[in-house]
């Protein structure tokens, strides 16, 4: 019997300030066709996004460049050889070990999600995709029309976890401007009190007076790293009850949504469920 095959979707959490309407499938129209180094000789490209409802679905794909002048080689005998002598010619416009992976864009929140593992058990990590589409804003966020940050959206309880540190010693916090319409209180006095200042980030850091009794956050704090967690990231160290150092950050634990292919008509249909029926559990999760 074949094994189950299992996808798998990681969560990009994107923010556009200045903030407007269809600023978001508007960003990955912009983005669209343009390729991009991933890591070493391989590229990725994005397709334009296509209307579903609510929701936006499109296509990533990754290939690795072949360099014409670099040599090929005999595998069976380890000798080099030209690929002129190996027989092998490839367009320029084609790239090789190609590898495709759906992505959906859920609007009312500005959630990307993506196969980080497609039907064909390849991977596309979501921390490694995050300088390509840092480096394809680039010149949005540097011309003076907006900026856009993109962060990986972490396990519901990365964050506790840290938080539940029994002697925290430490915990920084790397706060980004969160998005206007994230529809919390909070978050909106954060993002208030930022603009206020003309300020996009803020960084945290605080520090045990005693290492035996370890930091207590207050309220205050917390929900500044719940606002970190989604726009940033959030670090601790410390100790458990058995004196064991913990260093624990929310950029280790991406969120990883898992779903069998068998339950669904097609991968497509599969990650536009993902999309429309993941809840995110970040706010209000506090130890």
């Amino acid at each position: 019997m074949a094994d189950e095959i299992v996808l798998e979707f990681a969560v990009l959490n994107i923010v556009a300030d200045p903030h407007r309407e269809g600023v978001y499938p508007s960003l990955l129209r912009k983005i669209a066709h343009i390729p991009v180094q991933l890591w070493g000789d391989d590229y990725l490209a994005f397709t334009p996004p296509r209307r579903d409802a609510e929701i936006w679905t499109g296509r990533i794909f990754v290939w690795t460049e072949l360099d014409p002048n670099a040599p090929a080689i005999n595998t069976k005998i380890l000798e080099e050889l030209s690929l002129e002598a190996a027989n092998v010619s490839v367009p320029e416009n084609i790239g090789i070990n190609g590898r495709i992976f759906n992505y959906v864009l859920r609007e009312k929140d500005h959630k990307l999600f993506f196969e980080t593992k497609n039907e064909f058990g390849r991977h596309l990590s979501p921390y490694r995709l995050l300088k390509p589409i840092d480096r394809l804003f680039y010149k949005t966020n540097t011309n003076g029309e907006m900026t856009v940050t993109v962060t990986v959206y972490p396990e519901d309880d990365a964050l506790n976890n840290i938080l539940k540190i029994k002697f925290l010693n430490t915990l920084e916090i790397h706060l980004r401007k969160p998005n206007p319409d994230d529809n919390d209180v909070e978050a909106e006095d954060i993002l208030r009190e930022l603009e206020e200042q003309g300020a996009s980030k803020k960084d945290i850091k605080i520090t045990a007076k005693s290492r035996k009794k370890g930091i207590t956050p207050n309220h205050r704090t917390r929900i500044e790293a719940e606002v970190a967690a989604e726009n940033g990231y959030v670090r601790g160290t410390g100790k458990n009850g058995a004196g064991e150092v913990q260093d624990l950050s929310t950029e280790e634990y991406p969120k990883i949504v898992r779903v069998p292919l068998a339950g669904f008509a097609s991968v497509l249909s599969a990650a536009k469920s993902v999309a429309r029926n993941t809840v995110l559990r970040l706010r209000g999760r506090r130890a």
